[in-house]
């Protein structure tokens, strides 16, 4: 009984491991997608005729040279 439960377990742990790197690789695509959407909506708000204090265009230029092309 014992041979059989530790075959199990070792027989599922590739599998579980390869889940939870999926998961985590999903979960990063997802965020670098959201922080890529959010750079595109910022940059497009800031350009148009609204007003921003000089500490907000401060920070966006910070952002922006962080970000890259």
């Amino acid at each position: 009984m014992n041979s059989v439960a530790s075959s199990a377990m070792y027989g599922l742990l590739p599998s579980v491991c390869v889940g939870i790197a999926v998961a985590l690789l999903t979960a990063q695509a997802q965020l670098m997608r959201l922080h890529v959407l959010k750079y595109h909506v910022s940059r497009r708000s800031v350009r148009t005729n609204l007003q921003r204090s000089q500490k907000e265009r401060e920070t966006w230029a910070s952002e922006v040279s962080f970000a890259g092309p």
